[in-house]
């Protein structure tokens, strides 16, 4: 699953009845009721960057944090990366990073956050658990 696509599916999961959403450019975390604001794909793009930044950091630091902001849309936050957790999936064992999101939108000034566990696969991607 692309880093993208599985980001909001977190976002989906985890964020409760503000959210709403469907693949890529449809998806959206901070899809307002009637026509509140909401992250543009620009936004996703960044949050998406900054995640990847501490994804392939072979060694992050717990507090290592990435700051994004898009000055077309007026929203900005930070990625920031929490630690280390091991997940077990049918027996096999996997290292995951635990991120935490913060995004602020221009007219909406209470910050939102999520916190994810991002799984290191053989094949070298990252998986969302």
């Amino acid at each position: 699953m692309p880093l993208r696509l599985a980001l909001f599916a977190a976002f989906l999961l985890l964020a409760g009845p503000l959210l709403a959403g469907s693949a890529q450019a449809q998806i959206n975390p901070f899809k307002g009721r009637n026509g509140a604001p909401r992250l543009a794909d620009s936004d996703v793009a960044l949050l998406d960057q900054s995640a990847q930044k501490l994804l392939v950091d072979p060694a992050p630091s717990p507090g290592a944090t990435e700051i994004w902001q898009n000055d077309a849309t007026g929203a900005g936050g930070t990625v920031a990366y929490l630690g280390p957790s091991n997940r077990t999936v049918q027996g096999t064992k996997y290292a995951c990073r635990r991120l935490k999101y913060v995004v602020t939108l221009k007219d909406r000034p209470t910050p939102r956050s999520l916190r994810a566990a991002w799984c290191h696969l053989p094949d070298g991607t990252w998986k969302l658990n």
